[in-house]
């Protein structure tokens, strides 16, 4: 309860100081009561907006595990969902995922800047508690993606679950991601992703949803716009010239970005930031 309590005091104090600067929130108190996506025959709750599922090869995007019609519960006050963890394959991950939805009206984001990313969850018992770390399928165990659309390609940046929290059973993300430097790019994915251990005893076990929130970061980026080396910065043992972003940018900011400036879209073949 005070962990929630301490999210929504934040959200709010983040809405009423930087309203401007909020990209996406969803602090999950609206529902909805839904056919299952993957059987008809079945009813779920899920967060307004979002949809809970499986997939068989691990990844967010792929083919759907549709044998399970994993559902919500409103749980306490002020009524945040839980997942009861019985319903879930413990051997595959398990996404919750913004629906298209949630992103209609959003805007394009800024150019060359950089947004934070803070997810907030949790479990009931570190018993069960995920796996994490990059060593999983898509580089990712447990964490968020977000993605970022721009023309002609999705850009996927993504969030790791840090292996300490205040509490052991808290699984909250605080990451962040830079925008490109052109315009008519806006968000287009937010997933959560949990994956536990192949044999956990998911029974009495519950995941505990307390909300989304991504805006933009209140000190501007220090924009990288040129790196110019210098003979006393030549690392002889590697070959290479070891630039920091502290001796490029003058005065104070806390988050850098390099600016990527080729006339082209980022994509495989012309990667940007």
């Amino acid at each position: 309860m005070q962990k929630i309590i301490y999210f929504l005091f934040c959200c709010l104090l983040s809405s009423a100081m930087f309203a401007q600067s909020i990209i996406y929130s969803n602090s999950f108190f609206e529902y909805d009561n839904i056919p299952c996506p993957f059987d008809n025959n079945q009813t779920v709750l899920y967060p307004k907006g979002w949809i809970v599922y499986q997939t068989l090869d691990d990844t967010w995007n792929g083919p759907v595990d549709s044998t399970r019609c994993i559902s919500v519960e409103s749980f306490g006050f002020p009524g945040k969902p839980r997942i009861d963890l019985e319903q879930i394959d413990p051997e595959k991950a398990l996404f919750i995922r913004a629906k298209p939805s949630e992103f209609i009206g959003l805007g394009s984001l800024p150019p060359n800047y950089v947004f934070n990313v803070y997810t907030s969850s949790s479990i009931s018992d570190i018993a069960v508690k995920p796996r994490l770390g990059t060593d999983c399928t898509e580089d990712l165990c447990t964490g968020v993606f977000v993605g970022i659309a721009v023309p002609g390609a999705l850009r996927i940046q993504t969030g790791v679950t840090p292996g300490v929290n205040f509490e052991e059973t808290v699984l909250d993300v605080v990451s962040c991601f830079p925008s490109e430097y052109f315009d008519s790019q806006h968000l287009d994915q937010v997933i959560l992703k949990y994956t536990f251990g192949q044999n956990a005893d998911m029974t009495g076990q519950y995941l505990y949803l307390d909300g989304v929130f991504i805006d933009m970061i209140d000190i501007a980026p220090g924009l990288i716009t040129e790196v110019n080396a210098y003979p006393s910065q030549y690392n002889s043992g590697t070959g290479e010239y070891d630039v920091h972003a502290s001796d490029i940018i003058p005065g104070f900011s806390e988050n850098c970005v390099l600016q990527y400036t080729a006339p082209t879209f980022p994509s495989v073949q012309d990667p940007s930031y």
